[in-house]
């Protein structure tokens, strides 16, 4: 069985070497190798000519994207299987993958076979946590990630290649529309990939979920499924607030933190009120910013530290000092005790007004998109 694997690269000199002999050092019988790329000018070019003789194509001239040059891949691809691997990931070296790929394809009736990838956080690889493939996933999950995924070749000459008028979702558009076609999908729980996370569905998260709401809208209409166009509004709608959100706080806290102190008093600091994990999240959101945290607050004493602070009694605190309240179940009750003191009420508020304020603000720095609801490609 031939297998075509495809890598497209714009100046990823930092990275190519790695990806290309991942590829060849699986050293599989039959393997083609093409390289698309689309006129790298920081050296890629010079990595790729030595290895030139593993590569059996290989082009070098400007494209419209990234998705132009896979489907430009496609058109020289001959294999009976083709897989596209980024040229900021690289296969597994001691998983034999080809091998396995191969195994999988002729022991099953299978038009695709579907690995997963390691991730990594904090320098430690993970196994990527995806969904099993139901009619209702295949809207919302990535269920078959696409740096591991093998597809006969036989099914883009059937359904085409990637609708370039994506910019990153088009290959998730794809896989959906298979799934919906009928193709048979082979999940398997072998990890086929390291995943880079450099690329733009890395780097463009917002704009990455904004076009997977599309691509899944789109391909529920194609296919006459008006009933669960609601439930893919609902759950873009949400996720895509969410994601606003912290968009607009990591802008606030990371791009502006200048600006985002002006919104506080740092002459006096502040207590904060509730040493559970939603005081830590103010803690940390307050050091960044390098306000004056005075201490910690928790009538719940079997609490004794958060951080580098000992947990105060309510009744040892200075009652001079403004108060962030953050246990979200206590906020009117802490509140009533705080006004108990004859504290007025500027002198509290809850860590949720905070994040509003701050999440505000960001949006106003950042130039955050305002209402990513409303994105309804076609």
């Amino acid at each position: 069985m031939r297998i075509s694997i495809i890598t497209v690269c714009l100046n990823s000199r930092e990275t190519i070497e790695r990806t290309i002999q991942s590829v060849i050092g699986q050293q599989y019988d039959d393997l083609e190798y093409i390289m698309i790329d689309g006129g790298s000018t920081d050296g890629t070019v010079h990595i790729i000519e030595a290895y030139r003789d593993a590569i059996s194509i290989c082009i070098s001239e400007p494209d419209e994207g990234i998705y132009d040059a896979m489907n430009k891949g496609l058109q020289y691809a001959s294999g009976d299987v083709v897989a596209f691997l980024n040229s900021d990931d690289w296969y597994v070296p001691e998983a034999e993958v080809f091998k396995r790929v191969r195994e999988y394809f002729s022991g099953s009736d299978a038009d695709i076979v579907s690995g997963n990838i390691y991730t990594f956080e904090n320098g430690s690889r993970h196994i990527f946590p995806r969904n099993p493939i139901t009619e209702e996933n295949i809207f919302y999950d990535v269920v078959c990630p696409h740096p591991a995924l093998f597809v006969k070749r036989e099914l883009y000459g059937k359904w085409g290649g990637f609708d370039t008028s994506y910019k990153i979702a088009a290959d998730t558009k794809w896989i959906i529309n298979a799934c919906m076609k009928g193709a048979d999908i082979l999940c398997v729980e072998d990890c086929f990939t390291y995943f880079g996370g450099g690329g733009i569905s890395t780097t463009m998260r917002y704009e990455a979920l904004q076009e997977h709401y599309a691509a899944s809208l789109s391909c529920a209409r194609n296919s006459c499924l008006k009933g669960i166009r609601k439930r893919i509004d609902d759950f873009f709608t949400v996720r895509l607030k969410a994601m606003k959100r912290e968009k607009c706080l990591e802008s606030a806290l990371q791009d502006h933190p200048e600006e985002t102190r002006a919104l506080f008093d740092c002459q006096r600091g502040y207590y904060i009120w509730g040493a559970g994990a939603r005081g830590a999240e103010c803690l940390n959101i307050l050091e960044k910013l390098d306000i004056p945290v005075i201490g910690v607050i928790d009538s719940n004493q079997e609490l004794k530290t958060l951080g580098s602070y000992n947990v105060l009694k309510p009744e040892d605190a200075d009652r001079r000092i403004s108060v962030c309240i953050t246990p979200v179940r206590y906020e009117e009750e802490i509140k009533a005790h705080l006004r108990a003191w004859g504290m007025d009420a500027g002198q509290f508020f809850t860590y949720t007004d905070m994040l509003e304020k701050i999440v505000a603000a960001g949006a106003v720095y950042s130039g955050c998109v305002q209402n990513g609801e409303t994105l309804q490609k076609e």
